[in-house]
């Protein structure tokens, strides 16, 4: 049996790096699994790609970052980290990732790739239309006849569909065998649209666990301490509450970004210690194990905070809040995520996370994470241990 994944793993974005390389490490025990390389161009900023096709686009875009660092004051080093940064997410998603060779949306739709037995559409916001289109191709729509299509985990982020939309992805997703979501309020729209069960499970990051990541990515500790803000907005309580922390527990603080934050964080320096424009998606998960404290408003960066069970804050997103919300429902730590500053002042930043019953509850949601792939995929063994 072979497994094709399509997924946003060109993305320069921490959380569709990992999640992308998660699922096809999880879905590799069971079969040989490859990423098929698509990139949509949908909507995207070229510099939002890391296998960016106009390359004088790329270029004026990428220069406007570096002179925008440039002229916010940054130390001229910095300057290059964008450039950097691309080249440490290729080099991550090459290492890791096990892509086909790169495809265009003519050679999917037409069957000029390389086959599968078994087609998984996900995770990230694959069907949000507002990032894809409802592109046909993240719906396995070139799928060989006789082959199973699955999703897993595949978001609508928070998108509302509006009629002609809640037709197309009943359409779509007929052929599917198996249909999940990584949200609970996205089954229940896509249970309305589809008149089928959908399923709520995991985050593929998710799906492996501390010890997993660090073995996997050969992550190293450094003696740094720090509080850790990993932002997707340019929300100012984001920094009051680092800076609350650092304060109160004699911490630096560190700041990582996503790419599209990157000239803007500049204008919060008076806050950070230091801010990493260059990091891969390792360095990331790099900072996150060795932090004493994480202030973010990121799924991910969440995600990855209880995880790894580190001690943190998260703020509400501008975005998409119920993703955040539901992960720290279904964990008891809705305690965990703030709105203002009067929440934060509730939050006893000194008492410890009960990460082993945090960690008993998020174990047996990978069980039932692991269970839904299992049965999708028509395996019968129990296999687990990754």
């Amino acid at each position: 049996m072979k497994i094709g994944i399509i997924t946003l793993h060109g993305e320069n974005n921490y959380g569709a790096a990992l999640q992308a390389v998660a699922l096809k490490n999880v879905l590799n025990k069971f079969a040989a699994t490859k990423i098929i390389n698509y990139s949509s161009t949908y909507g995207s900023l070229p510099f939002s790609s890391i296998f960016m096709s106009n390359e004088d686009i790329a270029r004026r875009e990428i220069s406007h970052t570096m002179f925008s660092l440039l002229a916010k004051g940054n130390n001229p080093s910095k300057v290059f980290e964008p450039i950097i940064r691309i080249h440490k997410f290729k080099d991550f998603m090459q290492t890791y990732g096990n892509l086909t060779e790169p495809y265009t949306y003519e050679q999917l739709i037409n069957n000029e790739m390389e086959p599968f037995d078994v087609y998984v559409s996900g995770s990230d916001q694959i069907w949000n239309p507002k990032l894809t289109g409802l592109d046909p191709v993240f719906f396995s729509s070139y799928a060989l006849p006789g082959a199973k299509k699955i999703s897993y985990a595949s978001s609508i982020g928070g998108h509302k569909f509006n009629t002609d939309e809640a037709a197309i992805m009943k359409q779509h997703l007929s052929s599917f065998s198996h249909i999940s979501t990584r949200e609970e309020n996205a089954a229940l729209i896509l249970e309305d649209i589809t008149g089928r069960e959908v399923d709520c499970v995991l985050d593929p990051t998710l799906l492996l666990n501390k010890e997993q990541w660090v073995k996997l990515l050969r992550i190293t500790k450094r003696s740094d301490r720090y509080v850790l803000v990993y932002n997707m907005s340019m929300n100012s309580l984001i920094f009051k509450i680092a800076c609350s922390i650092a304060r109160a527990k004699g911490l630096r603080i560190y700041n990582v970004t996503n790419w599209y934050r990157i000239r803007d964080i500049a204008d919060s320096r008076e806050y950070l210690d230091e801010i990493f424009i260059g990091a891969g998606p390792v360095d990331f998960l790099e900072l996150i194990y060795n932090s004493s404290f994480i202030v973010t408003d990121s799924f991910h960066g969440t995600a990855f905070s209880v995880n790894f069970n580190k001690p943190f804050i998260s703020v509400m997103p501008q975005s998409a809040p119920g993703r955040v919300a539901g992960l720290l429902d279904m964990l008891g730590l809705r305690g965990r995520l703030v709105h203002n500053v009067d929440e934060f002042k509730e939050v006893n930043i000194d008492l410890n996370i009960d990460y082993e019953t945090v960690n008993m509850l998020l174990e047996k949601q990978r069980g039932k994470s692991m269970s839904f792939i299992r049965n999708a995929l028509g395996i019968t063994s129990n296999l687990e241990e990754f």
